[in-house]
């Protein structure tokens, strides 16, 4: 393959990945807009529902946030009663975030837009082609984000027999 192709399918992959993003972030943004809530919001709320327990420094580091950053949305959140927080029983000074009832029922009604629309890509796709699907992702994302998914959802990497880059 020459470099042009490989250019080309870089570019259109870029394009592709930008749309589908696009796509599956309008999902979310429309019901959370109903409730006056933003992508941070809903990140906060995805990774609490992956991961039950997960402290707020580890979502600072997974989100890319700074504390300043997090702070108004995990305020919002906990007002809202969609997310609590406890102190880690190991280290009290370590806050864990946890979905409420609410939290994990919107949380669930987001993603399943979601989830319908990567179900649907899959069956065009086809079951043969997973692989393929899951290796480019894990080869675009950071090692750190790839260990995170692979610690967190360990069964369906095996499940999959996905391997890590």
């Amino acid at each position: 393959m020459s470099s042009r192709i490989d250019d080309e399918a870089a570019r259109l992959g870029l394009g592709l990945f930008l749309f589908a993003h696009l796509r599956l972030a309008a999902d979310a943004d429309e019901e959370l807009a109903s409730l006056g809530l933003h992508r941070t919001h809903h990140r906060i709320l995805h990774l609490a529902a992956r991961a039950p327990g997960t402290s707020v420094g580890e979502i600072i580091g997974l989100l890319r946030l700074t504390p300043q950053g997090i702070q108004g949305p995990m305020r919002r959140l906990i007002r809202d009663g969609l997310i609590e927080q406890r102190s880690a029983e190991r280290d009290r000074r370590k806050r864990q975030i946890y979905l409420t009832e609410k939290g994990a029922k919107l949380q669930s009604e987001i993603a399943a837009k979601q989830y319908e629309r990567i179900l649907r890509a899959y069956e065009i796709a086809g079951a043969d082609n997973l692989d393929g699907f899951f290796r480019v992702m894990l080869a675009l994302i950071d090692a750190g984000d790839a260990e995170y998914l692979k610690y967190n959802h360990n069964s369906l990497f095996m499940k999959y027999q996905i391997n890590m880059p």
